[in-house]
């Protein structure tokens, strides 16, 4: 089934448990897998480069209304400013997605002449602390 973006949500929380805070004033919220390129090329390769897959990297990137008195924004700043890890969900409107700690790694504030001042986001995975949870994709269960 297709979906639309204002269909879909993010959380935030705690780091170490799963989030459960709504951010609603996000836009433009992008999700990117990628991975390391490990050349595993040979003279038996035919003349070709081969290449295997090697450690994973996700970043988030999203917009936020500015809004000091707001309890996502002061979230999403204390995350960049103090080092804080935060647990975040993005996910469709059927519940999956990626759920993971995370910490903010850019928090700019572009002020455009006709539009809402909005930050940009840029989230990462962190491990900080014992409870720290690696990103993983969350599959919806039909049945919860």
């Amino acid at each position: 089934m297709k979906k639309i973006g204002f269909e879909c949500k993010m959380f935030r929380g705690p780091a170490g448990e799963k989030p459960t805070t709504e951010v609603k004033e996000v836009t433009s919220v992008t999700v990117t897998f990628e991975k390391s390129q490990i050349d595993l090329t040979s003279r038996s390769s035919a003349g070709w480069k081969v290449y295997k897959g090697g450690l994973k990297d996700l970043g988030v990137e999203f917009s936020l209304f500015y809004d000091p008195e707001d309890e996502n924004f002061k979230a999403f700043q204390a995350s960049y400013f103090d080092g804080t890890p935060l647990a975040v969900f993005i996910a469709d409107d059927e519940g999956n997605g990626v759920d993971g700690d995370f910490e903010v790694m850019n928090f700019s504030q572009p002020q455009e002449l006709e539009e809402g001042v909005k930050v940009s986001v840029t989230l990462k995975p962190t491990m900080a602390g014992q409870d720290g949870r690696v990103p993983a994709w969350v599959v919806a269960s039909k049945d919860a």
